[in-house]
């Protein structure tokens, strides 16, 4: 499943979802995805015409907004810059975790594994965690959650950091991505620039 609060489809042209409620372990998780407006340069010429990347702290406003009324932890997916995504914790209350993609890494350092509690937790406060997976790596998140009543709750999270390789199996049913159905382009060509106006 591939979740993008602030990709707008033209009419007629397929979209994509941009949030989502699962349940796991009695929690329900409001997760919701972002891209980074630069993607919007990856789309070859008719997607680009039918597909925009729009603000993402707008649409991370509005997603939180509507998950919190539905889940009792809302995940950001967030292929933002380090710097958006700190803008991203600053300015938009009631995310509880921000998982990013983007992180300079030494690939030979070694990988961490961070625990962080919060005992009393509103839906206005900024997000408890900020993460971000390097190049091979995978991050496993673990949550919990503990209701304390009047919209309080706790919440504790730990990243724990694995190198992804093969000692990782695929996930049985995963469906794999294919970058040309959302008309992006992975030719190494230079792009078609029309010529300068004189």
């Amino acid at each position: 499943l591939y979740l993008a609060a602030n990709l707008k489809a033209a009419p007629g042209a397929r979209g994509l979802p941009g949030r989502t409620v699962f349940e796991a372990g009695g929690l329900r998780v409001g997760v919701f995805g972002l891209s980074a407006e630069a993607n919007g340069r990856s789309l070859s010429g008719a997607n680009a015409r039918s597909y925009e990347l729009t603000d993402p702290l707008e649409a991370a406003r509005d997603a939180a907004a509507a998950l919190r009324a539905e889940a009792d932890v809302i995940v950001a997916l967030s292929n933002l810059t380090p710097s958006q995504n700190a803008r991203l914790r600053a300015r938009v209350p009631g995310i509880d975790v921000v998982v990013g993609d983007s992180l300079p890494s030494d690939p030979d350092a070694e990988l961490e594994t961070v625990t962080v509690d919060d005992p009393e937790r509103g839906p206005e406060d900024a997000p408890l965690l900020v993460t971000a997976d390097a190049p091979a790596v995978v991050t496993h998140l673990t949550l919990r959650y503990d209701d304390i009543g009047e919209g309080r709750y706790g919440l504790g999270a730990r990243e724990e950091r694995l190198a992804l390789d093969e000692s990782i199996p695929d996930l049985p049913g995963y469906a794999p991505y294919h970058y040309e159905d959302y008309g992006v382009d992975s030719s190494q060509a230079p792009p078609l620039l029309p010529a300068a106006r004189r």
